[in-house]
Order: C-alpha cells, then sequence, then structure tokens
C-alpha cells in the first residue's frame, strides 16, 4: 500500500508540472533548482510525516473500534462506489471545517501560515505544511473517518483522490475548463484565489478541498471572471530555516 500511495502521489505531481509546462498562469523563472529545493517539502512533509500519521491513525481507528463501544456507520453492505461517494463528501465536508477553522480561529492559524508563504505555486507546494498542522488534520480526518466502516479500497482510493485534487490545485496553471465546472469542484482558480494575500470575504476565501458546494453553501466561495492577485503573506516572519519552519509555531 505504501510505495503504491506514493507512486500515485508522484504520477499525480508530474502530471502537474505537465499541464503547468504547457499552459502556465505565469511565466516565471521555477527552474530545477528550485523544484528540488520544494521537493524536500514533499518527502519530509509527506512521505515521511503523513505516511506515518496514516498509519497512526489507522492504527488507532482499529483500536477504538476494537475496544470501545462506539457506534459506526457500516456502509459494507453497499455497492462499493456508493461507500466512496459517501466517505468521499464525508470527509471532504470534514476537510472543509478543518481547513475553515484554522482561518476562523486566531489560535490555530500559525499552524497553517506555513502553507500560505508559497509566492509561487506548483504541485510541490501542496505538501508544505507545519507538523502541527499535519498533526491537527490527520486528527481530525481520523476521528471522522472512524465512524464509519468501509473498506480498506474506498479508504486508500479517498484518500488518493483527495491528493489529486490538491496536487494539481495547486498547478500554475491557467488551463480553462468549462467555467460552470468551478461552482461544482475545486479547480486551480478557486485555489490559487485561496492563497491571495488579499481576503475577499471575512477569513478568506475558497476552503474547499474537492467541492465547492461548501463554500457556496457558507458564503466562502469567491471567483470573479478577471483573476489579477498576488499571493502570499502580508507579514511572512516565518524562520528561514527549513527545520524551524516544519516545527512553527513550536520554536
Amino acid at each position: 500500500m505504501f510505495l503504491n500511495t506514493h507512486a500515485y502521489i508522484i504520477v499525480f505531481i508530474l502530471l502537474g508540472f505537465f499541464i503547468q509546462l504547457f499552459f502556465p498562469r505565469k511565466i516565471n523563472d521555477f527552474r530545477l533548482k528550485e523544484i528540488l529545493k520544494e521537493s524536500k517539502w514533499y518527502f519530509l512533509s509527506e512521505f515521511l510525516i503523513s505516511s506515518l500519521l496514516v498509519y497512526m491513525t489507522i492504527n488507532i481507528s482499529s483500536y477504538v473500534n476494537s475496544n470501545f463501544n462506539i457506534p459506526s456507520i457500516n456502509l459494507k453492505n453497499l455497492p462499493t462506489w456508493i461507500q466512496l461517494l459517501i466517505f468521499v463528501i464525508v470527509l471532504d465536508f470534514t476537510n472543509y471545517l478543518t481547513h475553515l477553522s484554522t482561518h476562523y480561529y486566531r489560535l490555530l492559524w500559525p499552524i497553517h501560515k506555513l502553507h500560505h508563504s508559497v509566492k509561487n505555486l506548483t504541485p510541490l507546494s501542496t505538501f508544505r505544511h507545519s507538523l502541527l498542522e499535519q498533526l491537527y488534520f490527520f486528527t481530525t480526518m481520523g476521528i471522522v473517518s472512524s465512524f464509519f466502516s468501509v473498506s480498506a479500497y474506498v479508504r486508500e482510493t479517498t484518500y488518493l483522490i483527495s491528493m489529486f485534487a490538491d496536487i494539481l490545485q495547486h498547478a500554475n496553471t491557467s488551463i480553462r475548463l468549462p467555467h460552470f465546472l468551478n461552482y461544482f469542484f475545486i479547480l486551480p482558480d478557486n485555489h490559487y484565489l485561496h492563497h491571495s494575500k488579499k481576503c475577499h470575504k471575512t477569513y478568506g476565501q475558497n476552503f474547499g478541498l474537492i467541492f465547492s458546494v461548501w463554500d457556496i453553501m457558507f458564503s466562502t466561495f469567491y471567483l470573479p471572471k478577471r483573476i489579477d492577485t498576488e499571493i502570499g503573506l502580508s507579514n511572512d516572519d516565518l524562520p528561514k530555516s527549513f527545520i524551524k519552519r516544519i516545527l512553527y509555531p513550536i520554536f
């Protein structure tokens, strides 16, 4: 599972770079040296930390379900595609609320701030996360997923679908899909605006991962016809050291 999952993720990353190579949002000097520099976020944040947290949450979930009488919603008797649809929708909504909370609550913003320090989006920007943010997201998602009994295939596929969406959203691409799709799915334009220095809504905009419906329902959706914005932090006071950034705001 481990190697297969990361093989898919690497394919997603390469696809993202392929798309932005031919359909760039803006031309910049993001060369091989910078790509190698950014790749360390993947190897530490995703390959090591996320993989460890996924393993941890799966085992904690199994332990809790085996030793405590916590009611769970059994979906295993349903066709696989229905299990997958329900599980994706539930976890995507959970991700939306968790992501929104990191902007809404001042106490949580520092753990998410690192992700918004990106000045030029690339597929590798997906993995720029602090350790505390990873812990927060995986704990939340793990708790919610433990209330559902689904096949291992559904859990793995849900994770890969989420990663595919996340990686393509961070590609520096101006590729134009039919505009109405933005009202159903989070596409690169939606997420580019999420990284804007300017908050067009009270706490920011476009917090969804896969579906736009949550942003529309809770009035956090923003997508003008013309996109012209600067991304990054208005006040980037993060430490310069890579390790200190990962551990921010602990140190």
